[in-house]
């Protein structure tokens, strides 16, 4: 049983290679792949969320800028700043086919927010007249209506258009 020449015979046992970690298993690629779609959702997400809340700060900011008495140019610009705010937060066919007035009205039932009839009366058709005089009241009711209802267009659920007024 003890061959010398069979022992010489043998040979020394090997052990395997250690497993290394490349290449990875199709599960990792899977949740590498996964993980990298979320990752570029969320930062769309941000990005999106981020020019949006700029749109409300900087019309706020630009609002308070007006003079405390207001003008023809005035309302329009103020209007104008309204219309466009609106385009940010809505789409074009529910926002560009109705009437401001109709956009705030909506927007403040929404919000439960009370509007004074004198912003509504300038909404819907003082830019249009030729000699339009602004009492400083009205003007003073219009811009703190306008400062509740930008931030209700951040809000504004997307309802669809046979909703809206």
């Amino acid at each position: 049983m003890n061959n010398p020449e069979l022992l010489a015979q043998l040979r020394d046992i090997h052990t395997p290679e250690p497993v290394g970690w490349w290449p990875l298993a199709p599960g990792w690629w899977i949740l590498m792949a996964l993980a990298l779609v979320g990752l570029v959702a969320l930062l769309v997400w941000l990005r999106s969320r981020r020019n949006r809340t700029t749109a409300i700060t900087e019309s706020l900011r630009q609002l308070k800028q007006l003079p405390e008495t207001g003008n023809k140019q005035n309302l329009v610009t103020v209007l104008q700043l309204f219309r466009r705010v609106a385009l940010v937060y809505s789409s074009r066919e529910q926002v560009a086919t109705i009437s401001l007035d109709a956009l705030a009205q909506r927007l403040a039932h929404q919000q439960n927010i009370a509007l004074h009839p004198s912003s509504l009366e300038l909404m819907r058709d003082a830019q249009y007249r030729p000699d339009t005089q602004i009492a400083t009241d009205e003007w003073q009711n219009l811009k703190t209506d306008l400062e509740r209802l930008l931030p209700a267009l951040a809000d504004d659920k997307r309802q669809p258009e046979a909703n809206h007024v």
